[in-house]
């Protein structure tokens, strides 16, 4: 079940409160490249983006697939990145996660063989 609530506000406080989450979501993601979106699913006692964070995993690169600088848990094309360049850069973190903290990443991503 669900209960609505019918709320009056003013359009342009809407307008100006819809510019400032898009804002703050263009900041906090790579939009200016092509990516997956979320890779890894979050954990249940935290956030995935900053366990890839604290172990350093920004930069990490296989060919043109390249864990973004401005959120870890993305990884972006930076040129012409295949699935095996996407896929083995998956598993070099997974491994790294595994090897540090000894921690299962579980995909968000759907991969289709």
């Amino acid at each position: 079940g669900a209960k609505i609530i019918k709320e009056e506000k003013d359009i342009n406080e809407l307008e100006k409160e819809c510019k400032k989450i898009v804002k703050e979501r263009m900041s906090k993601l790579p939009y200016n490249r092509p990516n997956l979106g979320s890779v890894f699913k979050n954990l249940n006692d935290m956030k995935v983006g900053k366990l890839l964070e604290d172990l350093n995993v920004k930069g990490l690169r296989v060919n043109n697939a390249l864990v973004s600088d401005i959120h870890s848990n993305v990884i972006v094309n930076i040129g012409d990145a295949t699935g095996l360049d996407v896929m083995s850069l998956i598993k070099i973190i997974k491994n790294k996660v595994y090897k540090e903290s000894k921690r299962q990443l579980e995909l968000e991503i759907i991969i289709f063989e």
